[in-house]
């Protein structure tokens, strides 16, 4: 089926041959000022060029009422040194409502292309808090700063994006005006970022206090304009009370999301995050859209209470075909109800001998997954306790103590390995103990972040915004957040969101997928269970290579029997490691201008009558060779894409000038023999994929892969062709290069583990020759290609 879909939906054409095409010199847009005027107005430019012009910002919400009455007081100039550096402070001194409110521009010479902007109210402030302050209502800052008018030129031919729903779902559009930026209030705070037809892009962030910023349409005498700041939820601010909020400018949206997080991460001291198992090995899911989920038990194809026995022959069954499963997601199973986990003593009418047996019967540890805690919950003793959504938390000054006790108990009698908690959502809008107040939500998912880093857990967000994204920067157990929407009902193809967390080194998860179509007994129960469209189609392969590409878990769910073997080995090593590229696949920049984009991707699997629009991700890995210089594979996901022409701007990082490249694709080379046919000479690769949907519900799509060519030796690597990641990171310690004649690929993998890559060789005739190497004792092995 899947070399019938790469013949009938795809093919390549000479595009562009590098060696004879100089690749052309962007101008980068670096230069980012903030312009403070004479009036108080301040001007925002990249390159000289006007981006933004302030609007107003003398009015605010101090003791119970809207002032309108601002009065200027004076302007200063400080400077200074702090852990960035030298900096100069621009601070615009006000008085409104009876108290003192500072705006102020921070700049650093050392960074050309960031300016600060923040408040400050030396004397605090009470009264904030608006009257509509509900988990559904728009929210407006405090006071806005900083705040832009839409009429700009620029602006006006902007594509714009942002992270205002939870699932890390993005608001996009072109042109920045009050008919197309949606009011979103306290669910807009992190990040915007606008993209110009020059590539050039600029992030607006809170650079602090996360959780309490927010950004909306606004309306100030009779003017539409958009601010940002502390949302109207906060009924106080303390004295000296500071907020702040980073413009970041720089050429190409992967880019300069690449440079704004290694900004952010040494801003808040990022440690590395933690080992994680389930980012590690390959994992089985019980999630929303699995085969075997919870949303289906009330008319399941399968004996509900006959649970563990069915598990326990699935996992172990995989096992003895080699499918080296080496974590499970348990979801909503072991639960009481979908609110209430159990106590110490588990559910025994699904796991008669409690979870810790049912994880030994299966050989791996479990993702204990939680929404939320009843009441009477046993751990709660002696804990405050607040209620959001018809669920229990521990009020935030104790999360810490009573995670710490949770997942203590838990990693003992109940076989966690992992944690996840979902509907983030409800945790920040949905009770004033956190909506209300300045460092709520931080103080929790700290305590919980903390509890979990001293066990060794990593813990997954679900349901989640991206000022979660953000705040998770200094904790290191915090490893990973979905980016794509639940696999029963909705398209998961689409994670234009991955690459905020990819920026701060936090794993974006695809859902789970089933690796064969067709599985029996199919239902439909909307979005809870199984969408058959979303699930009997011939999207398998491509659910299986974009769970692969990803740097989060990969958990496939098929029924017992139903798993392509081949398709889900594809992703691993023999012991179950998965398989990595240098980076989990974001769009090109291409996909986020109006040039192909930007807009929602219409729900084309519910609709076969809707064509999907176009996306097309990339990643890459570089390895190290012994000639001094590292050599990068690029891997290309273009989905319902008519007629798109790479060229050297829509790859990161960069192609090299003057290096040499073939391509191919995968899903034609897969299978080895068809190699010598499918590779092409020189070029990148235009594509053509069947747009949308066709009559078997099978979306079109193309997986490249482009190889660089060694031109010494004339030797071009293209890897373990039964693998996704044809060259992973994980897998190729270094190629070594002998004079002109041979190249040995250096690899690690488990002890026995055979392992066959392929490549192409330039002397003479071009030809494809195979060669393997078995894993020795020190998990090391050598692969060795001759002329």
């Amino acid at each position: 089926e899947s070399s019938k879909m790469g013949e009938r939906c795809t093919f390549l054409m000479l595009a562009i041959a590098l060696c004879c095409v100089a690749l052309i010199q962007v101008v980068i847009g670096q230069h980012l000022t903030v312009d403070v005027n004479p009036n108080q107005t301040y001007d925002v430019k990249i390159d000289g060029q006007l981006y933004f012009s302030s609007a107003a910002t003398r009015f605010a919400r101090i003791g119970g009422r809207i002032h309108t009455d601002a009065t200027f007081v004076s302007r200063t100039q400080t400077s200074g040194t702090d852990q960035m550096g030298a900096y100069t402070t621009i601070n615009l001194n006000f008085k409104i409502g009876g108290v003192n409110w500072v705006n102020w521009f921070k700049s650093y010479p050392k960074y050309s292309n960031l300016v600060i902007l923040g408040q400050t109210w030396p004397d605090g402030a009470t009264g904030t808090q608006g009257t509509n302050n509900s988990y559904n209502n728009l929210l407006e800052p405090i006071a806005g700063f900083p705040a832009f008018q839409y009429q700009s030129q620029i602006a006006s031919n902007l594509d714009w994006f942002y992270w205002g729903q939870p699932q890390m779902n993005t608001f996009m559009g072109h042109g920045v005006s009050s008919a197309t930026f949606p009011r979103q209030g306290s669910r807009s705070a992190a990040p915007h970022f606008f993209i110009d037809q020059n590539l050039n892009t600029l992030i607006l962030s809170p650079y602090d206090n996360f959780h309490p910023s927010g950004c909306t349409d606004t309306t100030y005498n009779n003017q539409n304009f958009w601010s940002c700041g502390i949302i109207n939820t906060i009924p106080s601010l303390p004295r000296s009370f500071s907020s702040s909020y980073i413009l970041f400018a720089g050429h190409g949206v992967t880019d300069t999301f690449f440079n704004f997080g290694q900004f952010m991460k040494s801003t808040y001291h990022a440690q590395p995050r933690i080992k994680d198992v389930k980012l590690e090995k390959l994992s089985y899911y019980t999630d929303n859209g699995a085969y075997y989920a919870i949303e289906t038990w009330h008319n399941p194809p399968f004996d509900f209470y006959n649970f563990t026995p069915l598990m326990t022959r699935l996992i172990n069954g995989l096992k003895a075909q080699g499918v080296p499963v080496g974590f499970f997601s348990l979801d909503g199973f072991w639960m009481v109800n979908l609110f209430c986990p159990p106590n110490n003593t588990g559910r025994h009418d699904l796991f008669p001998q409690g979870l810790a047996k049912f994880s030994e019967g299966l050989g791996v540890k479990l993702d204990l997954y939680a929404l939320g805690f009843c009441s009477h919950y046993e751990w709660f003793k002696n804990i405050p306790i607040y209620l959001t959504f018809g669920m229990y938390f521990p009020q935030p000054d104790y999360s810490y103590t009573f995670y710490k006790t949770v997942f203590t108990n838990w990693t003992k009698s109940q076989g966690m390995g992992a944690y996840e908690i979902d509907f983030m959502e409800s945790l920040f809008l949905g009770s004033p103990v956190t909506y209300a107040s300045l460092d709520g939500n931080k103080k929790f998912l700290g305590g919980q972040a903390q509890a979990a880093q001293e066990l060794g857990l990593g813990i997954q967000y679900c349901g989640s915004f991206g000022k979660q994204v953000l705040e998770s920067i200094p904790w290191p157990a915090v490893t990973n957040i979905r980016v794509s929407n639940d696999y029963a009902c909705w398209d998961n193809y689409y994670m234009i969101s991955n690459i905020l967390p990819w920026s701060v080194s936090l794993a974006g998860s695809k859902d789970t997928f089933w690796t064969t179509p067709y599985q029996p007994n199919p239902q439909n129960n909307g979005c809870f269970g199984w969408g058959a469209t979303n699930h009997n189609n011939t999207n398998a392969k491509l659910h299986v290579i974009l769970a692969a590409l990803t740097d989060g878990p990969v958990g496939f769910s098929d029924a017992e029997g139903y798993t392509d073997i081949p398709a889900i080995l594809s992703t691993t090593m023999s012991d179950g490691t998965l398989l990595r590229a240098g980076k989990t696949i974001t769009m090109i920049d291409t996909v986020y201008t109006s040039s192909l984009g930007p807009k929602p991707f219409p729900d084309c699997i519910q609709n076969p009558n809707t064509a999907c629009v176009p996306t097309i991700y990339q990643t890459h890995s570089s390895i190290q060779t012994n000639t001094g210089k590292n050599l990068t594979w690029h891997f290309i996901v273009s989905i319902a894409v008519k007629t798109y022409s790479f060229t050297p701007r829509d790859f990161w990082p960069k192609l090299d000038q003057g290096q040499k490249y073939v391509h191919f694709n995968w899903v034609e080379c897969g299978k080895g023999t068809n190699a010598g046919k499918c590779v092409q000479d020189g070029e990148i690769p235009e594509v053509e994929v069947e747009y949308g949907l066709n009559k078997e519900l099978q979306m079109g799509y193309i997986y490249s892969v482009v190889a660089p060519v060694e031109e010494r030796t004339g030797w071009e690597l293209l890897g373990e062709l039964n693998k996704v990641v044809v060259v992973a990171q994980n897998r190729i310690t270094g190629i070594e290069y002998d004079s002109q004649r041979s190249m040995r690929v250096n690899v690690r993998g488990a002890v026995g583990e055979l392992v066959t890559m392929y490549a192409r060789s330039r002397r003479g005739v071009a030809e494809i020759i195979q060669s393997s190497t078995k894993i020795g004792a020190n998990q090391m092995g050598t692969i060795q290609f001759t002329h």
